[in-house]
């Protein structure tokens, strides 16, 4: 876990923290260059009660390319 998932798994109960954890779950980023996917909540980050799209920019794992990074829920 990210040092921000630690501080809010602190802060809430378990039932609330296990929901914030499912919905940051259902958020994926994935790179322009190679299609490369993982979960938000994978990455560290957290995203609950969100809609629309996002774009984040960053270094890829797997191509090593800086790139833009599109947020999408997956259901």
């Amino acid at each position: 876990m990210s040092p921000l998932q630690k501080i809010l798994k602190r802060i809430f109960s378990e039932s609330r923290f296990q929901k914030i954890e499912t919905e940051s779950r259902k958020w994926f980023i994935e790179c322009s260059k190679c299609a490369f996917s993982r979960s938000y909540w994978d990455m560290g980050g957290i995203r609950v009660y969100a809609t629309g799209k996002k774009v984040l920019f960053g270094r890829c794992p797997r191509c090593k390319k800086y790139t833009v990074f599109n947020v999408i829920k997956k259901v």
